[in-house]
């Protein structure tokens, strides 16, 4: 595993989580500015284009504005737009990505600090077995 990078992201905006049910254009115009905000920190953070077929490894670490109880599924859906805007930058295709998700402390205003890294495939690493391997069903 490689880290690429690390980016912090602005807490996601109500519009965005999937439990919000704001007028469509207004949806529109968050997601739009949270995609081009994901794609600019990718690029102002120099984080490599990489394969079009890479895996990668996204590790968000939401800082609230407050202490509250957060439902973690709900805050990783409200990042679907940033998600988008990562691949954009990187140009992988996003069911490439696997995810993990904490949480942090409290920060004023809230963040979310997403750790992008390259993961080896298993194919890349796996092994040819010998040719007599017998569970292969090669002559041993």
């Amino acid at each position: 595993m490689i880290h690429l990078g690390t980016i912090e992201l602005a807490w996601p905006v109500k519009a965005l989580s999937p439990n919000a049910r704001p007028h469509w254009s207004d949806l529109a115009k968050a997601k739009k500015f949270a995609r081009m905000d994901a794609w600019l920190l990718c690029r102002a953070a120099k984080i490599p284009v990489q394969r079009a077929d890479a895996s990668l490894h996204l590790r968000f670490t939401f800082h609230p504005k407050v202490k509250r109880a957060r439902d973690l599924d709900n805050l990783l859906a409200s990042m679907k737009a940033a998600i988008d805007g990562i691949r954009d930058a990187l140009g992988v295709d996003d069911s490439r990505f696997s995810f993990a998700m904490c949480m942090g402390p409290v920060v004023r205003g809230g963040k979310v600090v997403v750790d992008i890294i390259a993961v080896k495939r298993a194919d890349e690493t796996r092994r040819v077995p010998p040719p007599d391997h017998p569970v292969l069903g090669y002559p041993g």
